[in-house]
């Protein structure tokens, strides 16, 4: 099904003016209908405010969202996109604002490219466009896109301004860079349809952007205005290649960029944005898009060093934009847009088929029968298990061998003490050394970059001995400026560290660090992670010693020898467990809850200080923690790495573990006697005991057979046993304990 849309996607590219085909929102007779009649019965000034779609902020003081209520409830404001905040105060503020849009509920949007996370705490954080184009996977990308628009739908979002699909050709690029999916032009037509397709059938309008792309760029449109200089032809068989597929496939609203292309439009300072060439002229009619046309933030530098607010919005309106995003003063705007249609500058009747548009979106979201957010169990189902489960496949899929001489990776036949690992910009211990730390003795080192020069003779010393060390590098940037977070520091210990030891060098950044750290290429493997979170820390750490194979393909080119697509074979057979979410093994986890309440109550009742759970199932581990502590005094707490007394766990790993396999089977009956199944113990007092209640240790055995006493005499060790002098049949000499 995904190759025949892709083909379909390919085909109509060909001819996108003749087969494009309207946006869902836009074919429906019924919505048409019912903005109709709003329109019918609202004055030109309401009609004005639709056009706006203001900043609303859930962590704002009271007197900001008291000011952003008025304007909302003054001027029938059209929408509001959310930022900074938490879903609970979203969701509160959101049944606010909309109990005061009297007459027409507001669209709320948000900029998600990565999922709510972007913008709101409390939310799962999916991977950056970039990382999951890595995976070379249309059905977890379209998969991911669903779950963003679950969450969207949960909190009352209609329209998430995603996605970039700017082609990120310039790896330079100081504001697309990882929000890109690529610097291929199928590459990121491909999963930007994915995305948006999975977006739209979950009914949450998608937004391609930055329209006509912004991905050759060297200038972050927030601050200054970007100047493409290309040609019409090269823009059009590169930059405004994934959109005419995107525009050909139904994608609701294309987001315009800040930018400066002069041999789009060649008035001096005039943003693509705000000009009617780029808008109207190439956007609407040579690429016959009738969806809505939003700009880019108007509070950018990219508009608001060259024109005033107010007019602003006017040059927006005249350009060919239907909704004005981020509006600084919708007063002075809404007053100069009347002065532009007094002087014929403007035109009202063409306005307002602007605002049905946004109505007729309105009826598609369903505005029409709008029902509040339901807070509810609200952080509960943003944050379910299905949703931890597809977020541990995307990353597992994205971690990408780069290089991998003499089969390194998966590392193998540890030997103790042979393997060390050395965090660099991070603090001791964290996830990746955690993991690490599962499946072998690992020595583990930390050094900040700052301190990694003044450190770097000693850290040497002492990792020259071992056998294999892993090196990671950690809290790098997006940021060519930057140096995307890479020093020279780093580059020098990964070249002597090469020299004296198996190297296996781990980049928790974007694939271009990689051009940053020439030596890595010395190292003898090397592995990018992408981002540096809980997730590739974890997952990183399984693949190194074979938890899992590695899937991953390098999503743009960093140089000349990391080109994009590369990725290094490794031995794809598991090798030794893995550890995954419990929905990984579609087991709920309210499962495992009541096993960690009977745990806890076990405590509280003092049957035992503390203890670690560990279960596995065809060779993944779903469920491991740690419960209380060792001993009741002193209070020192379970942790993962404790060894413990094997006459403790005997019964489990041994008789339980074969009576489990055995009853699975039908091949034992647990209500049996001992007697039926073991005819040794036939003429013994144990013959007429059950097996479940020898296994739940309720068959009135004596709890514990005092054996040492048979081997004193009179309270003293016997000379049959412990003589006092050595001989050559007992060669140790005795140790009176009193007991």
């Amino acid at each position: 099904m995904i190759k025949k849309f892709l083909l379909t996607i390919f085909l109509v590219s060909l001819n996108h003016q003749i087969l494009s085909q309207s946006p869902d929102f836009m074919k429906s007779r019924a919505a048409a209908q019912w903005a109709d009649s709003i329109l019918n019965t609202w004055t030109f000034e309401e009609k004005l405010g639709q056009l706006f779609t203001l900043e609303a902020n859930s962590s704002w003081p009271q007197k900001d969202i008291d000011s952003l209520a008025a304007i909302v409830e003054k001027y029938n404001i059209g929408g509001l996109i959310f930022f900074k905040g938490g879903p609970l105060r979203q969701a509160n503020q959101t049944n606010y604002y909309q109990r005061i849009s009297k007459k027409v509920p507001m669209l709320i949007s948000i900029d998600g490219e990565w999922g709510l996370s972007m913008r709101l705490d409390s939310t799962m954080r999916f991977p950056r466009q970039m990382t999951l184009s890595a995976m070379n996977n249309d059905s977890l990308v379209y998969a991911f896109g669903q779950e963003v628009a679950r969450q969207c739908n949960r909190l009352g979002i209609h329209i998430n301004f995603a996605p970039a699909i700017d082609i990120n050709n310039n790896p330079n690029n100081p504001v697309i860079s990882t929000r890109s999916f690529g610097d291929d032009k199928d590459q990121v037509m491909r999963y930007g349809y994915m995305y948006a397709k999975a977006l739209q059938d979950n009914k949450v309008l998608a937004s391609a952007k930055h329209f006509p792309g912004h991905g050759d760029t060297d200038t972050d449109s927030h601050y200054s205005l970007p100047i493409i200089k290309k040609t019409v032809r090269e823009l059009d068989s590169l930059e405004l290649y994934p959109f005419k597929a995107l525009i050909d496939s139904g994608v609701g609203s294309v987001m315009i960029a800040h930018l400066y292309i002069p041999s789009l439009d060649s008035s001096e300072n005039r943003a693509s944005s705000l000009s009617k060439n780029v808008v109207t002229d190439l956007l609407k009619r040579k690429l016959n898009f009738n969806g809505l046309i939003i700009t880019d933030a108007l509070i950018m530098k990219g508009v608001t060093k060259y024109f005033p607010s107010g007019q602003i919005e006017v040059e927006a309106l005249k350009a060919g934009a239907d909704i004005l995003l981020m509006s600084e003063n919708v007063p002075k705007s809404i007053e100069l847009i009347n002065e532009a249609i007094k002087s014929k500058i403007l035109d009202s009747v063409d306005l307002s088929s602007r605002v049905k548009k946004i109505l007729m979106l309105k009826y598609w979201c369903g505005l029409n029968n709008y029902q509040p957010v339901q807070l509810e169990n609200l952080y509960r189902d943003l944050n379910t298990e299905e949703a931890s489960a597809l977020n541990f496949e995307l990353y597992k899929h994205a971690v990408t061998l780069v290089s991998n001489k003499d089969a390194t990776v998966p590392v193998k036949n540890v030997e103790i003490g042979s393997v060390a690992s050395l965090v660099i910009n991070d603090s001791l211990n964290n996830t990746f050394q955690k993991i690490l730390k599962r499946y072998s003795n690992v020595n583990c080192l930390s050094v900040s970059k700052e301190n990694l020069d003044a450190k770097m003779d000693d850290i040497i010393s002492k990792l020259s001995n071992f056998k294999t060390v892993i090196l990671s590098v950690h809290n790098t940037t997006t940021k060519p400026q930057q140096n995307f977070g890479i020093t020279d520091a780093m580059d020098k210990i990964i070249w002597r560290l090469a020299d004296k030891t198996n190297l296996v060098v781990v980049v928790f950044g974007n694939t271009y660090c990689l051009n940053k750290l020439p030596s890595i290429s010395h190292s003898k493997a090397s592995i990018i992670s992408y981002e540096d979170t809980y997730l590739p820390q974890f997952i990183t750490a399984q693949i190194i010693f074979g938890g899992m194979p590695v899937r991953g393909k390098l999503p743009v080119t960093a140089n000349n020898e990391f080109k994009r697509g590369t990725s290094s074979p490794s031995d794809s057979t598991q090798i030794r467990l893995e550890y995954v979410p419990t929905r990984s093994i579609n087991l709920n986890d309210s499962l495992l809850n009541r096993v960690d309440s009977i745990v806890n109550d076990a405590i509280n009742k003092r049957a035992m200080p503390g203890c670690q759970i560990w279960v596995a199932q065809n060779e993944k581990v779903f469920y491991n923690r740690t419960f209380g502590s060792k001993m009741y005094y002193p209070n020192e707490p379970v942790l993962e790495d404790d060894i413990y007394d094997i006459a403790s766990v005997t019964k489990i790993a041994g008789t339980s573990l074969a009576v489990m396999k055995l009853y699975e089977e039908g091949k034992i009956d647990l209500k049996e006697t001992i007697g039926h199944y073991l005819k040794e113990f036939r003429k013994s007092n144990k013959k007429d005991l059950r097996l479940d209640e020898v296994m739940t240790h309720t068959a009135g055995f004596q709890s514990w057979i005092p054996f040492y006493k048979s081997a004193l005499v009179n309270g003293k060790p016997s000379k049959k046993y412990f003589p006092i002098n050595a001989k050559a049949t007992f060669n140790y000499k005795w140790l009176t304990v009193y007991l």
